[in-house]
């Protein structure tokens, strides 16, 4: 399946996308991004599944869903020129529309497709929906992994390239400056996410994504966090704040707990 399927698949979606890359500006540069991010979370997928033990045939079936978790991005940016799904469009959910348009996955066997099409529908989600299938969990699982493991590298190029305030203004309508909405705060000392309502400034989304530890679910996508400095990178970023410190503090004290 590996062989076959993905090739197929991956030309699909390169030959879809490539009618966004066409756009002027914003659009193609945009659609370029999120093409080497599907190229990547794949990647990720596949990696994180053979660090676990997967068989290789649920390992290849987690690269595709990798490689197509997004696929509501490109039509999304065209159609509302954000990624801010609140303002626009479920993206896992349009992706869900267009593969299932383009028939890319009718080859598979049933509980193959559901299990990708479900794990699209729960990638961007807060939580993973209750409604999710029980075999559609691991892949919706390590799906979410991967793709937190590639946005941690994507927000740190931006930092490290001095556009992080751009991206969050053109891509999320993250304007504001500030300390932290004591409301983030609160729901890190719960061992919680932070939900979209609470990220209002800067700060605010810098905790979101260093709480993103409370919900990775496979060792090998933490340990590639944490190697790798993400935490330590984005916390130096962070104005300091009462708000802020005890929300740091207290997500070092889950790893440690965690043992890593």
């Amino acid at each position: 399946m590996r062989i076959d399927t993905f090739q197929t698949v991956r030309n699909w979606l390169k030959i879809y996308v490539s009618g966004y890359l066409a756009g002027d500006g914003a659009l193609g540069e945009v659609s370029a991004i999120k093409w080497g991010h599907s190229l990547r979370v794949a990647r990720h997928c596949r990696e994180i599944a053979g660090e676990t033990g997967w068989s290789d045939h649920d390992t290849s079936l987690a690269e595709l869903l990798g490689l197509l978790h997004d696929a509501g991005r490109f039509s999304q940016f065209a159609e509302y020129g954000t990624f801010a799904d609140a303002v626009s469009v479920d993206h896992g959910m349009r992706g869900v529309e267009v593969i299932q348009a383009a028939g890319v996955l009718d080859a598979l066997p049933g509980i193959d497709r559901s299990r990708i099409l479900d794990g699209i529908l729960a990638h961007n989600q807060r939580l993973i929906p209750d409604t999710t299938p029980p075999e559609a969990l691991p892949f919706a699982r390590i799906v979410r992994d991967a793709d937190k493991l590639d946005i941690f590298r994507i927000i740190m190029e931006r930092i490290e390239g001095g556009a992080y305030r751009e991206h969050l203004r053109s891509a999320l309508q993250i304007e504001r400056t500030g300390p932290a909405t004591p409301g983030a705060v609160e729901e890190i000392l719960r061992n919680e996410t932070v939900s979209n309502g609470n990220i209002r400034t800067v700060a605010d989304f810098g905790l979101m994504q260093i709480s993103w530890v409370f919900d990775i679910n496979y060792p090998p996508a933490l340990r590639r966090i944490l190697d790798l400095g993400y935490i330590d990178r984005i916390v130096a970023c962070l104005p300091d704040g009462s708000g802020v410190r005890k929300a740091v503090a207290h997500i070092r004290e889950h790893l440690l707990v965690r043992g890593v």
